[in-house]
């Protein structure tokens, strides 16, 4: 590789690279830079849990093959991760460190999707984000540009220790996140506990804490509840949701002692596509069932992360008034209110004005204080 082929050093490149600790958004742009500084043409970060691939962010440039690599299976058959662990990889490394000559020509990840794709060659690492969630960062050429060059991997060695920091330090401050949501609903008086995609509970507040292991327990896999008929349900929708990210919530009546029932509410947690640091996936809220008509804003917007005039629309549509009248009252237009119901739907994972309804109907028969 010619030394023409590189960026002019970034000087701003370290000081981006931290700002995405608090701002995941910049991600894109950071790897795009990081790209430009090796040579490359694309960059990408995949999160990983249990050895699996489950999402990830890149520059605009990798957007239409990474789409391609997660919706058509390669993802799942990507040897990459499972070789760079056995390989002890602690820095990036090119591709002949991790497979045969033989291999880059012949297996189906290369020729089929690697090469036409514009990733013909790599150089990637390993960080340790947390335990069991590595993430693989990787940059790419294509193949008639030959393979990522020493002294470009050398460049991105030379940054390593600045994005393994960034890294760990986005992960840490989502599970603080994760345990700032069970907080913030304790102060509702709710007991809560945040769990990753897997059903594995990453925090918990006391109020949850108290009704183990009564109601439910930690098991080795996923966090369980003692009662079967609620047990099989909760599990179906995790490994449901672990494949669908797009899965939706699940309401159990869960008789308690006391003569009263209590309704476990699972609840999908919003996530961004630059988001690939936060492992909770779910939030799960207990409450009593009572004859309360109608949901706490702050709930609407703890939950599901509304905005106040998504709780607006949402909490009239329940209470029977059309999307006209809501239009009409607050002096909005009626594509306004519409755009904003479109919004809500999404955000509560529901299909239909109905479902919507129905979900919110069920949520006002919580005893949520």
């Amino acid at each position: 590789m010619a030394a023409a082929e590189f960026q002019p050093c970034d000087d701003g490149l370290v000081e981006a690279v931290y700002d995405t600790v608090m701002r995941p958004q910049r991600w894109p742009d950071v790897l795009d830079r990081l790209a430009a500084h090796a040579g490359c043409l694309t960059a990408t970060l995949i999160a990983t849990e249990s050895l699996a691939m489950t999402g990830w962010v890149g520059n605009a440039a990798s957007s239409s093959a990474m789409a391609s690599f997660f919706r058509d299976g390669w993802a799942a058959s990507d040897p990459t991760l499972t070789r760079a662990l056995a390989a002890g990889v602690t820095g990036f490394v090119g591709d002949h460190a991790l497979f045969s000559r033989d291999e880059i020509d012949s297996l189906p990840l290369y020729r089929a999707f690697r090469r036409p794709g514009g990733l013909g060659w790599q150089a990637v690492t390993v960080i340790d984000a947390t335990a069991d969630r590595p993430v693989l960062l990787s940059v790419h050429r294509p193949y008639d540009r030959g393979p990522v060059a020493p002294e470009a991997i050398a460049r991105l060695n030379r940054l390593r220790p600045d994005l393994a920091r960034a890294v760990k330090l986005s992960a840490q401050f989502k599970r603080e996140q994760a345990g700032a949501a069970v907080m913030a609903l304790a102060r509702l008086g709710l007991p809560a506990a945040a769990l990753a995609a897997d059903g594995r509970m990453q925090a918990a507040n006391a109020a949850f804490r108290d009704l183990m292991p009564g109601l439910a327990e930690e098991r080795s896999d996923r966090l369980g509840f003692v009662d079967a008929a609620v047990d099989r349900p909760f599990r179906d929708r995790i490994e449901c949701g672990h494949v669908d990210r797009d899965a939706g919530g699940l309401t159990l009546p869960v008789p308690a002692a006391g003569g009263y029932t209590l309704m476990v509410h699972l609840a999908p947690l919003p996530a961004t596509a630059q988001d690939v640091f936060g492992t909770a996936r779910w939030l799960v809220i207990c409450a009593r069932m009572s004859d309360a008509g109608d949901v706490d804003p702050a709930l609407l917007q703890t939950l599901f992360g509304l905005t106040p005039a998504e709780v607006r629309v949402a909490r009239g549509l329940a209470s029977g008034e059309t999307l006209s009248g809501l239009a009409a009252h607050h002096g909005l237009g009626r594509e306004t209110v519409r755009s904003q119901l479109k919004s809500v739907m999404l955000k509560t994972k529901t299909h239909r004005q109905a479902d919507l309804v129905r979900l919110l109907t069920r949520m006002a028969r919580l005893d949520w204080a």
